[in-house]
C-alpha cells in the first residue's frame, strides 16, 4: 500500500524485509550491474536476510545437507498407529475402501510395538504418536493400553512423549476425553464436511444413518474437558465448497469458537476411490484456502500469521527415516494413504523390508537434483512437495504456497506493520 517501499521475501532464510525504493534500486543495480552499494547498514541487512550471499555459497548444497540431516536424523521417532482399520463410518471418498482390514490389533502385535519402541528409545530424544484408523475410538482400550506402556518406557529413559488422535468424533465422550491428559493426547482432529445435510451425505454411518448431530453434540459435551483446541477439518471439493461458511455459523450457535479451530483440506481421489473430476487442483484450492483464512482471521486464530511460509528440510514423515505407519496387523508403511494396501507395505514389525523398492523411492528422492525443482524459487518451502502425490499421482505435488505466496506475504506484512 505504501508505494515508497517494497517487500522482499527470501524462501531460503524465510526473511521478510521492508525496504525503501531508493535502497531497493541500489540493491538491484548491484545485482544486475555490479554497482557498489555505498551503505554499510544496507549491506549488512541484505547479508543478514540472505539477499546477498558469498560467491562460493551453493544454496542447493545447503538445502541438500539440511535435507539429509533432517531425513536421517535419529533424534526422534514418529509412529502413526492404527489399533484397527475398522470404521463405523462409510465416507464417500475413503481411500481405505479396498484395504485389508484386520479386525483389531492383537496382543502379539501390541507387544511388538512395545518391543520396537523399547529398542528405538535407546537412541532418541522424542517420541510422537498419532492414533489413527479406521476409527481409533472403536478400540480405545488398545489406545489406553499401548499409551501407558509407551509413556512408561519414555519416562524410564528420559524421552519426551506426546500424542495426537484423528477421530471422526462420533464416539467421543467425556469419559474418553478425561483420560486424554493422562495419555498425553494433546492434539485432536475431527472432520465435518459442511452443514448437517451435506455432512450426512458425505460421512454417514455404515448403513447410511446420519452423524452430524451426534458429532456436534459430542463436542459440546466435552468442550470444557478438552486438553486442547480441536482441529476441525473441512474436506472440500466442487460439490460442497459453497457450504463451508455455514460451519462457522453452526460453531457460533453452539458456542464452540474457543474450542474448535476449523481449516479446509482438499478432497483427493486416492486409488480412484472418488471422482477426480469433483476434486480441485492445487492452484484452485490454494485460492479457496487463502480466502477462507482471510475471511475468518482474527487475533485468536491468527490464520494469516500462522500461514507464513516455513522452510522445509524434508517434506513430512513419509520421507523421514524414523517415521512409520503401523497397521493393526503389524505391517509397516511410509504414508497413511498407503495403509492396509499390502503391495504398498515397506515391511513388518520389527523391521523394514530391505528389498522394498517403494521404501527407497520414498527415502532417496532429492528435490535438489530434480530438474523441475532445483531451479524453482519455491524449493526451500516445498522440497519436492508431497511424496505420496509424487509417487502415485505426479500432478498436484507442489506446495499450495507457490500459488498464493504474494498474497500471504502482503497480509502478513500488513499485520506486522499494524502491530508495531
Amino acid at each position: 500500500e505504501d508505494e515508497s517501499k517494497k517487500l522482499l521475501y527470501n524462501s531460503l532464510t524465510n526473511a521478510l524485509a521492508l525496504i525503501e525504493n531508493d535502497k531497493y534500486d541500489k540493491f538491484i543495480r548491484y545485482v544486475e550491474n555490479g554497482e557498489d552499494i555505498d551503505d554499510n547498514n544496507l549491506i549488512n541487512d541484505l547479508i543478514k536476510g540472505g539477499y546477498i550471499i558469498n560467491d562460493d555459497f551453493d544454496e542447493l548444497d545447503f538445502l541438500r545437507l539440511r535435507l539429509y540431516q533432517s531425513r536421517f536424523s535419529s533424534k526422534y521417532l514418529s509412529l502413526t498407529i492404527a489399533p484397527t482399520l475398522k470404521c463405523n463410518f462409510q465416507c464417500i471418498y475413503c481411500y481405505e475402501e479396498g484395504a485389508e482390514k484386520a479386525e483389531s490389533m492383537s496382543d502379539e502385535i501390541q507387544q511388538k510395538i512395545v518391543d520396537f519402541v523399547e529398542d528405538k528409545t535407546n537412541h532418541i530424544t522424542d517420541l510422537y504418536v498419532t492414533w489413527y484408523g479406521g476409527e481409533p475410538l472403536l478400540r480405545f482400550d488398545i489406545v489406553q493400553h499401548l499409551s501407558k506402556k509407551l509413556i512408561e518406557i519414555c519416562e524410564r529413559k528420559g524421552v519426551n512423549y506426546s500424542a495426537s488422535i484423528i477421530t471422526n468424533g462420533y464416539l467421543l465422550n467425556p469419559d474418553y476425553v478425561s483420560k486424554f491428559e493422562e495419555l498425553k493426547i494433546h492434539t485432536i482432529q475431527i472432520t465435518l464436511d459442511g452443514p448437517k445435510e451435506e455432512h450426512d451425505r458425505r460421512r454417514p454411518l455404515v448403513g447410511g444413518a446420519p452423524t452430524f448431530d451426534t458429532i456436534i453434540s459430542n463436542i459440546c459435551k466435552v468442550k470444557e474437558k478438552l486438553p486442547c483446541v480441536i482441529s476441525l477439518r473441512l474436506n472440500i471439493d466442487k460439490s460442497n465448497v459453497d457450504k463451508i461458511d455455514s460451519i462457522i455459523a453452526i460453531l457460533k450457535e453452539n458456542e464452540l469458537q474457543k474450542h474448535v479451530l476449523p481449516y479446509i483440506a482438499m478432497t483427493e481421489s486416492y486409488s480412484n476411490c472418488f471422482s477426480s473430476e469433483q476434486c480441485f487442483q492445487s492452484e484452485a484450492f490454494s485460492e479457496i484456502e487463502f480466502n477462507f483464512k482471510k475471511r475468518y482471521d482474527n487475533k485468536a486464530n491468527r490464520y494469516i500469521l500462522n500461514s507464513y511460509p516455513q522452510s522445509k528440510a524434508n517434506f513430512c514423515g513419509a520421507d523421514s527415516v524414523n517415521s512409520y505407519v503401523i497397521n493393526a496387523d503389524g505391517k509397516l508403511y511410509k504414508c497413511w494413504c498407503d495403509i492396509g494396501i499390502d503391495e504398498l507395505s515397506i515391511g513388518e514389525l520389527p523391521k523394514v523390508n530391505d528389498q522394498s523398492s517403494l521404501y527407497y523411492q520414498y527415502m532417496l528422492y532429492d528435490a535438489t537434483n530434480d530438474q523441475d525443482c532445483k531451479e524453482c524459487k519455491y524449493l526451500p518451502i516445498c522440497m519436492g512437495g508431497c511424496p505420496h502425490r509424487r509417487l502415485h499421482r505426479s500432478f498436484n505435488r507442489c506446495t499450495n504456497m507457490r500459488y498464493q505466496l504474494q498474497n500471504y506475504i502482503n497480509l502478513v506484512a500488513s499485520q506486522l506493520a499494524n502491530n508495531t
